[in-house]
């Protein structure tokens, strides 16, 4: 969406703005990250995330950078909406286009409650805490090789 007049009333309207996240991958040899992007995400946030200071601020939240499927690459996992969630899975060819994993909850999300390795498998679950709930996103085992 273009930065034009039009472009912001039609987000105002919908609620909704749209995001690209880049991800550059950083070399420990040089210490620094690589000057091209190894993939991006694009997605959408409320507007109203830009425009308050609550929930941590800013048009991502309750972000979780970690191994969510245990092949030792860094995956993001981000609040979409109030009460949704997503995770996007890095590969060699980078992020897809869609989340590897939404889910929509019964009630909003206020914070990552933790993030952590449950089953010792490499493999990265998350905790979400809402206002009565605490949402917990096991990491599933990958289906066995044919």
């Amino acid at each position: 969406m273009a930065g034009t007049v039009q472009g912001l009333t039609q987000a105002i309207a919908a609620g909704r703005w749209p995001l690209r996240v880049t991800a550059h991958l950083f070399n420990e040899r040089t210490k620094r990250y690589a000057p091209q992007p190894a993939g991006h995400i694009e997605t959408d946030a409320p507007v109203a995330w830009f425009l308050t200071g609550r929930g941590g601020g800013g048009p991502l939240r309750h972000v979780v950078l970690d191994d969510f499927n245990g092949d030792q690459r860094t995956d993001l996992g981000c609040s979409i909406g109030p009460r949704a969630y997503a995770v996007w899975l890095y590969s060699e060819a980078g992020f897809a286009a869609r989340p590897d994993f939404y889910q929509a909850f019964s009630e909003s999300i206020l914070s990552v409650a933790f993030h952590t390795d449950l089953d010792g498998q490499g493999r990265s679950s998350v905790a979400l805490r809402g206002p009565s709930s605490v949402f917990v996103l096991k990491a599933a085992a990958p289906p066995p090789s044919p």
